[in-house]
């Protein structure tokens, strides 16, 4: 008796008989209600759970181009700010070692000896007062020049081009404007 009623069941959900071509078309649309779909539904299922489309891929690859620009350029703009910064520390301490010179001999270094003078070995300072290269961030030389226009001496580095003027990473890099004023000494 349960069995009758369930294929009645079975009959009014699937609107004919199971053979019936109208029952097949159900059967696919309504899954394993109306016998026959349930395995192939179940199958296509896996299958399409499983592997991903040539689409996905394509915009997971899209996407991970999209973040890693975004990731270089954000990441970019920290490097410029870094030579930046590694320069002026420099030309501080460049200045700082100018003073010392002065303080010591009366006198700044003149164009022709420029900077190379501070790295000369003395009883007093047996490395030099100044040490390590004088190259700023990008690879260029230093700019010494006494008499300054803006003090006793200036010193400058061109940025990352090398060249007078610019602006972003080509921004040259002062002396005179490191945030701490220097006082004139004949």
């Amino acid at each position: 008796m349960e069995n009758e009623e369930w294929r009645n069941r079975r009959r009014d959900v699937c609107g004919k008989a199971e053979g019936a071509v109208g029952g097949r078309l159900l059967a696919r649309r309504r899954g394993d209600r109306c016998g026959g779909g349930a395995a192939r539904s179940s199958i296509i299922n896996r299958k399409s759970s499983i592997a991903f489309t040539l689409v996905e891929l394509m915009v997971v690859v899209v996407i991970i181009g999209l973040l890693a620009s975004v990731v270089t350029v954000s990441v970019n703009d920290y490097l410029v700010k870094g030579r930046q910064t590694t320069a002026r520390t420099e030309i501080a301490q460049i200045g700082n070692a100018l003073q010392l010179f002065y303080t010591e001999y009366s006198r700044y270094p003149s164009n022709d000896e420029g900077l190379a003078l501070l790295q000369q070995k003395t009883k007093e300072h047996p490395h030099g007062i100044l040490q390590g290269d004088l190259l700023d961030p990008w690879g260029h030389e230093y700019v010494y020049v006494y008499p300054g226009l803006h003090g006793p001496f200036d010193v400058l580095s061109y940025g990352a081009n090398g060249q007078e003027g610019g602006e972003g990473a080509d921004a040259d890099i002062v002396s005179w404007n490191l945030g701490h004023a220097r006082q004139r000494q004949p």
